[in-house]
């Protein structure tokens, strides 16, 4: 495999919900990425009450927020074929409506990974999602695993694409907790620039990214879900060390 696809695989990996490396030489590698993700959010929302005939009613519907850019910093670092890395979804406000007040999400991975071919790496990690509402904070977090894997086209072109999924516990701000599946995909086109310096490659990406939490629901609401759903096109920056 050549330098110049080794560099694009960079872009395919910064892919993921976090960001690891794969070097275009030697033995040990670190980048540093930034990720604007323009999304638009849609999440669930508990009703419990009666009709006009007095029974009762209880159902789950769905609310969504305007588009929204979130910012993705992420590191990492790569050894041979192993790899730590990390990512952070800064906090910031979503303007949902419908009589929803302060409204806020955060996000963090930390994982490790293996590179099982010099385009297909295999990562294991923690995930944490935080959302709060006027009621208080819910809490998102477990195990996920995943891949990435990236295609090189011509000219520093190449696709890339990358998926993660795992259980996860749903805390409320009750303390209750449920369980909930989470996953992530995303697909795209990176670029891999020549610079010099201390930098061996530097990798821009579009894409369109796509996560999605399902939730059991709890008590009035039994046997019910709740799916919260974050989607849209994203831009990156990946420097690679």
């Amino acid at each position: 495999m050549s330098k110049f696809s080794k560099r694009i695989l960079v872009a395919a990996l910064a892919a993921l919900p976090m960001t690891v490396a794969f070097a275009d030489e030697g033995d040990f590698s670190a980048t540093v990425g930034l990720k604007a993700w323009v999304n638009n959010w849609s999440t669930w929302n508990g009703f419990s009450g009666y009709d006009q005939d007095l029974n009762d009613v209880n159902h789950v519907y769905n609310v969504e927020s305007s588009d929204t850019t979130a910012w993705i910093p992420s590191v990492s670092v790569r050894y041979k074929d192993f790899m730590v890395g990390g990512s952070y979804f800064v906090k910031r406000g979503y303007d949902i409506g419908e009589g929803f007040r302060d409204v806020k999400r955060e996000e963090f991975d930390i994982i490790g990974g293996y590179y099982v071919l010099p385009t297909l790496a295999i990562i294991a990690g923690y995930k944490e999602v935080d959302q709060w509402f006027a009621n208080g904070k819910y809490k998102y977090s477990g195990p996920i695993i995943g891949f990435s894997a990236s295609a090189p086209l011509t000219s520093g072109f190449s696709l890339y694409g990358t998926a993660a999924f795992g259980p996860m516990d749903a805390k409320r701000p009750s303390g209750a907790t449920t369980d909930a599946d989470y996953r992530l995909g995303e697909v795209g086109l990176a670029y891999a620039f020549n610079v010099g310096g201390g930098v061996k490659s530097l990798i821009g990406t579009i894409g369109y990214r796509s996560q999605v939490i399902v939730t059991d629901m709890s008590g009035v609401l039994s046997g019910e879900k709740g799916r919260d759903t974050t989607e849209g096109m994203t831009l990156g920056i990946v420097a690679a060390f």
